[in-house]
């Protein structure tokens, strides 16, 4: 991880995404359609799970448990940085076709349009796939094995615990019309799940 106080191409693009994705949280403002039905305290537990798995991935790599040969490293950093950057610019496109219907919190109305353009015409909840693609993409950056393997597992678990909460919301407010919309799409991962 000492790479990223260090010149180098790495560190540009390690620093430039990061701001980029910090920036999302001052630039982008929560929407206000709808009325809000959830989604605080999961919008806190992703928070919290996010933190977590970088504390746990830190740790694993300054202990050295699982860390990735210095033979793999530059190859297995470069992917790492894509997949960072492939997680922040998925929420950044998801975010601009969102546009007004996006919220930090669960806010559902019944005159809700269901957005079918950009990443929505494949998926069902791109914004939470770009979130599991930049905690693993950092945890990934950091060079330790484990590290990936625990933050995709604790964010999924949340991730889907958050995506199931929204589902339901959704159903129980536009009925037949979100379950043909969601017939169509995918729920998380295009042509896998």
């Amino acid at each position: 991880m000492e790479f990223v106080f260090t010149p180098s191409w790495e560190a540009v693009v390690y620093w430039t995404t990061t701001v980029l994705w910090l920036a999302e949280f001052l630039v982008v403002r929560s929407g206000s359609r709808g009325e809000q039905r959830g989604g605080a305290a999961t919008f806190w537990l992703l928070v919290g799970a996010l933190l977590l798995t970088l504390g746990v991935t830190g740790a694993l790599y300054h202990l050295r448990i699982g860390n990735v040969s210095p033979v793999v490293q530059t190859v297995w950093r470069s992917a790492a940085l894509a997949l960072y950057g492939a997680g922040v610019a998925l929420r950044y496109w998801s975010l601009a076709t969102l546009g007004p219907w996006f919220s930090r919190t669960v806010r559902v109305a019944a005159d809700q349009e269901l957005v079918s353009t950009g990443p929505y015409r494949l998926l069902r909840h791109p914004l939470y796939l770009g979130l599991l693609l930049i905690g693993a993409g950092i945890s990934a950056v950091m060079g330790n094995v484990p590290g990936v393997v625990i933050a995709a597992a604790v964010l999924g678990a949340v991730i889907n615990h958050r995506m199931a909460e929204e589902e339901r919301l959704l159903e129980e407010t536009l009925g037949a019309r979100y379950r043909e919309w969601k017939r169509t799409r995918w729920r998380f991962v295009p042509f896998v799940f």
